[in-house]
Formats: structure tokens, C-alpha cells, sequence
């Protein structure tokens, strides 16, 4: 009588599908060929973790994922684009209240270090900027008439000289 060839399935504890190469089957072969880990790649907590680097010195953790234009780090979570230093805040210290921006104090903006990061408003933010003397502060606007319709130069400066 033939021998039946018993059937191996993939290693990863708790999966039961067939093995395919190296003791894996297809779907966990790809993961760690792919991205060097068996952890599941669509947990954003795992993704965050597995994305930033630590700089001793600082005590800033660097984002080595996807950084946009302004140097703010990001990945994709649900389909939707997410700053990384917001999705660090949400994981370390729960949701974001509405209006209110993740600050940073360090100054770094691609650091997701949560002890770096605080809670505050939009007026809150560009007033630590001045502070750390990252901006500087606008002057007053001076009172320029705001004329409605359309008026030519001579108008124009003629309304603007007598304080219209």
C-alpha cells in the first residue's frame, strides 16, 4: 500500500493553512519576506512602533516612515492619512479632543516621542513658537480702509490718504 504524504502546515502558532515555502504558508511567507515580521502589518500600533528610530542624546524618537513636505511623519490607517505624531498621542494617552492640536515641545517635527508632545490650541501652538523664537510675532496691521467696488489708483490712494 502507498504511503499517504502527511500534509505540513504553516509553523505560526494558530494558523492551520498549507505550507507553501520555508514553513510558512503563502500568507506568512509574503509578511516576512515582505516586511522582516510576522506581526500583522494593518495594526497601526505595530506599524507606529516598527517606524521610528531613538536618538539617545534628544530623547527624540525619530519617524523613519513616510514624511510629507512640511516634515511631519505619516502613514495610512483605515484608508485615511495620519500624521504620526497624532496617532503616537492617541495610543499613548487616548483620543484627541476636537480642537485641539498635538504640540510639540522639542520642536522636532518628525519626533513621536509622546513625553514630547502636549495638547493645545492653535493660538497655544503659535505662542510656544514665538516663544521658542521660531516665528516672530505680527505686527498690527495698520487701519487701511477696506474700499468696496472698484475704484482706480488715483481713487484708491486718494481714499487711503484722507482715512476713508
Amino acid at each position: 500500500m502507498p504511503r499517504l504524504k502527511e500534509e505540513r502546515k504553516c509553523s505560526v502558532d494558530g494558523c492551520e493553512e498549507k505550507h507553501e515555502a520555508k514553513g510558512y504558508c503563502i500568507k506568512h511567507y509574503r509578511r516576512i519576506t515582505r516586511y522582516g515580521m510576522l506581526e500583522s502589518t494593518y495594526d497601526p500600533a505595530v506599524r507606529f512602533h516598527n517606524s521610528y528610530e531613538v536618538i539617545t542624546e534628544t530623547g527624540c524618537w525619530l519617524w523613519t516612515g513616510w514624511c510629507g513636505s512640511q516634515g511631519y511623519g505619516g502613514l495610512m490607517v483605515k484608508n485615511e492619512a495620519v500624521r504620526a505624531h497624532r496617532l503616537s498621542w492617541e495610543l499613548h494617552y487616548g483620543p484627541i479632543p476636537k480642537g485641539l492640536y498635538v504640540c510639540h515641545k522639542c520642536d522636532v517635527k518628525s519626533c513621536v516621542n509622546p513625553d514630547h508632545l502636549f495638547l493645545g490650541t492653535h493660538k497655544d501652538n503659535i505662542q510656544d513658537a514665538i516663544k521658542k523664537g521660531r516665528i516672530k510675532p505680527k505686527e498690527k496691521a495698520s487701519k487701511i480702509p477696506r474700499l468696496k467696488g472698484r475704484f482706480s489708483t488715483t481713487q484708491a490712494v486718494t481714499a487711503y490718504l484722507e482715512g476713508r
